[in-house]
């Protein structure tokens, strides 16, 4: 977001073997993904992301190391 309005945008289809995933691994699989796709414009700077899932909240607030190992 630049100005309150978005700069660019993505998406893609999930695979078979993604289909299957909890809605919480979908939704860091998410935020992996746009990581990656706009590293070019991330990388060195500070990010924020926002979600409204209130279970990956609630994991986001905790150690990183107290995070179930699949996530």
């Amino acid at each position: 977001m630049q100005d309150g309005h978005p700069v660019a945008y993505t998406s893609r289809s999930l695979t078979p073997t993604e289909v299957q995933y909890a809605q919480i691994e979908k939704e860091l699989l998410t935020i992996v993904f746009i990581m990656e796709k706009f590293e070019m414009y991330l990388y060195g700077r500070k990010v924020l992301v926002e979600s409204d899932h209130k279970p990956l909240q609630a994991i986001f607030k905790k150690s990183v190391l107290n995070a179930p190992k699949r996530l």
